[in-house]
């Protein structure tokens, strides 16, 4: 093998050196142009998508998005002549469109840039999907959000259009469309709308409309005659409405509310009391609304009693001296007075009218110690006719005595206090204790359940310890008495007062001396 000399190997570094210098400027001198082979103009609808950028590019490139919503899928790359990258696109959830740029550069100096225009999401949207109304006639507004062709419909004859309005804006026209709604003149509430359809029926966005009722209350027979008895009667209501029934202050004593029923068609029943009286009386009363002034007025009118009636008390109680009191009378038919006691009589003082009789009713003195009493009857003179009946009560002229204070007395004591009452003469008194002698406790008369003593004899000259019979009488009821002879022994003598007391069943009786 031969040997390369100097001068071959120095040939040969020069033609390599050359060679490089030749590769290396035939780089550096190649065209960074780029070229899009795709449109510069891209669309995409609403919902998003996906375009595809076909382009090339002699050197490396890169690639940028304008918006966040573009995104690319690469951004840079070596240089080629079928180059292409991906742009996708999010759905617009905005009711504005939108655009965004994506430049190519090339050799980071030669840009290209491709557009990307998005469409804006469709919009229907009214101002308030519910409307509450009263019942007049009115004019309502409806504000409409949109950027899309539409149509509308109406449920409810009652609901009719009047005009409508446009202005533009950026992303959605507000659109203001006015409707009449007539007057609710029935008693039942009512529902209506208003749906607004996109051109395409993708949109719909729906007014529901609420209109309230006529609030009523209706008294089914508003003016009601009625007897003097006692009775209820149920009131016929149709209302649509809780309500509250009002009685005048001056009827609430004859009539109250018994009771409601809660249904469509209602029943107020009202307890109505008897009439005690000649004339009729009458009274209004309210049935409202608590809310509203929804009301209706319901007039009573009871008639005055029949028949025989005392006016005012049909009771006296009466002194046991001599006396006289008159009474009114009302009679719808001819009357006349009856009584059986002889110690009582009864004329006619006057007779305003026909239908009214003023009576006296004169008593005697009652020289007994029992009381005593009398009907007086007024009774219609016709056979059967209808009575009242007035009682006469009357004192007795002897009785017992009550202490100021009930309690323990002591016979021995000048202390003992003691008050007349009803009774003049006789003080049933009890030992406290049977075996302290001379101490009593009062026994309180009951009615009808009292003692007497009879032929009371003078009691001048007693000495204490002495001893006087005594004739008893005690009554159990006013037809059972019965009588006995009892000892008693004089306990002691104060002023006009004599003490007896009987050892055999503790009985002690205080004797007034005359």
């Amino acid at each position: 093998m031969k040997l390369l000399t100097h001068c071959t190997m120095k040939k040969i570094l020069l033609v390599l050196t050359a060679l490089m210098l030749a590769l290396s400027c035939s780089k550096e001198g190649a065209n960074p142009e780029i070229v899009i082979s795709s449109p510069t103009n891209n669309a995409v609808g609403k919902d998003g998508g996906t375009v595809t950028l076909s382009f090339s590019s002699a050197i490396e490139w890169t690639a940028t998005s304008s918006a966040t919503w573009c995104t690319l899928s690469a951004s840079k790359g070596d240089g080629g002549n079928s180059l292409s990258i991906k742009v996708t696109c999010a759905k617009n959830e905005t009711y504005d469109s939108r655009t965004a740029t994506v430049t190519i550069k090339s050799g980071g100096t030669v840009a290209k840039s491709i557009t990307i225009e998005q469409d804006a999401k469709d919009g229907l949207i009214v101002s308030s999907n519910r409307m509450d109304l009263n019942n007049d006639a009115q004019q309502i507004t409806i504000t409409l959000q949109k950027n899309v062709e539409y149509t509308y419909t109406i449920n409810g004859e009652w609901i009719t259009p009047v005009t409508a309005s446009s202005v533009e804006t950026k992303a959605l026209s507000n659109e203001t469309l006015k409707f009449n709604v007539a007057e609710n003149t029935t008693y039942d509430n009512r529902e209506g709308s208003i749906t607004f359809k996109s051109a395409k029926g993708d949109l719909s966005s729906t007014v529901t409309i609420y209109q309230s009722q006529v609030n009523a209350i209706i008294i089914s027979k508003k003016d009601v005659a009625i007897d003097a008895t006692e009775q209820v009667l149920n009131v016929a209501i149709k209302t649509n409405v809780d309500f509250e029934v009002s009685i005048p202050e001056d009827a609430k004593s004859w009539i109250s509310v018994a009771s409601t029923k809660a249904l469509v068609d209602k029943t107020v029943t009202l307890s109505i009391k008897e009439n005690e009286l000649a004339d009729e009386r009458k009274a209004s009363i309210t049935i409202k609304d608590s809310k509203t002034q929804a009301s209706d007025i319901l007039n009573i009118t009871q008639n005055g009693r029949d028949g025989v009636i005392i006016l005012g008390e049909k009771t006296a109680e009466v002194e046991a001296s001599a006396g006289s009191q008159e009474i009114t009378v009302f009679h719808s038919e001819a009357i006349a007075a009856e009584c059986e006691e002889t110690w009582v009589t009864v004329s006619v003082v006057e007779s305003p009218n026909e239908s009214t009789t003023k009576y006296k009713i004169t008593w005697v003195a009652n020289d007994e110690s029992l009381e005593r009493e009398a009907k007086i009857l007024f009774k219609e003179t016709k056979p059967e006719g209808r009575i009242d009946t007035f009682t006469l009560k009357q004192k007795g002229a002897k009785g017992f005595l009550s202490a100021t204070t009930p309690g323990l007395y002591n016979l021995e004591s000048e202390e003992a206090e003691y008050t007349y009452s009803k009774y003049e003469h006789l003080l049933v008194i009890a030992p406290a204790v049977s075996a302290a002698k001379g101490y009593f406790r009062l026994v309180q008369n009951k009615e009808n359940a009292f003692l007497s003593v009879e032929n009371i004899p003078d009691m001048a000259g007693l000495a204490a310890e002495s001893t006087v019979e005594l004739q008893i009488v005690q009554n159990i009821t006013t037809r059972m008495q019965y009588s006995h002879k009892r000892v008693f022994t004089v306990a002691k003598i104060s002023e006009n007062l004599v003490w007896l007391k009987s050892e055999s069943d503790n009985i002690g009786l205080v004797i007034q001396m005359k």
